[in-house]
């Protein structure tokens, strides 16, 4: 058990438990929760509602420590906390890409479910091998144009990496790199970069996302 912890677990009653607990998720666990969620969903509205819904699942965690007999003990807080983090992001990520792919109505902005995670990954997997499929200048007009950097979702959820995502856009790595930190591009860049007009751009991303949206229906 991480000794950060001991001293919630060895409170002498729960009022005293919570303060106590109060101030290790405030000292040791939110900040880097914060980090993280900020780094991955940089500029995005949604960052707030993330970072609150990963914390409120870290603090049910450390109290079933407490309530539970049979819970897992936390080795390391931070690295925990970091875990959380990273995974409610995958689980936004998964919710945008919906939307995306779908191009329905703006999604839902309540709170994550965690027990989602390991289906992020499933449909990452799966949208990943669909989005190949994508004849090239599509995958291009799709992915470099995902809103809220929603094409973080492959590496963070270990689906593809980033020169991973280069060879399926046909892109130099270092090329992609430099691109990374201005996603998405718009549509005018977009045509920029293809040598296409903005309408040309517009119409393969509908293309491809009406492809995924008929591909995926089930994950809806």
């Amino acid at each position: 058990m991480d000794s950060l912890l001991r001293p919630y677990l060895e409170a002498a009653d729960d009022v005293d438990a919570e303060q106590v607990l109060g101030d290790i998720v405030t000292n040791h666990a939110a900040p880097v929760v914060r980090s993280i969620v900020r780094s991955k969903l940089r500029g995005s509205p949604d960052a707030s509602d993330v970072e609150s819904g990963a914390i409120v699942e870290l603090i049910a965690r450390i109290r079933a420590i407490r309530t539970r007999t049979n819970a897992e003990p936390i080795e390391d807080l931070p690295s925990y906390a970091a875990k959380t983090a990273y995974n409610s992001c995958s689980g936004y990520f998964r919710t945008r890409v919906l939307h995306e792919v779908a191009h329905e109505k703006e999604p839902s902005r309540a709170p994550l479910d965690p027990h989602r995670i390991t289906e992020s990954r499933i449909f990452a997997e799966r949208l990943w091998v669909e989005i190949r499929l994508l004849p090239v200048n599509q995958r291009l007009a799709l992915l470099l144009n995902m809103k809220d950097n929603a094409i973080l979702l492959f590496p963070l959820c270990g689906v593809a990496s980033i020169r991973q995502i280069a060879t399926v856009l046909e892109m130099q790595p270092e090329k992609l790199a430099a691109l990374w930190n201005n996603l998405p591009m718009d549509d005018n860049a977009l045509a920029a970069l293809l040598d296409l007009s903005r309408q040309q751009v517009i119409n393969l991303r509908m293309s491809a996302r009406k492809r995924l949206a008929n591909r995926l229906q089930a994950w809806r």
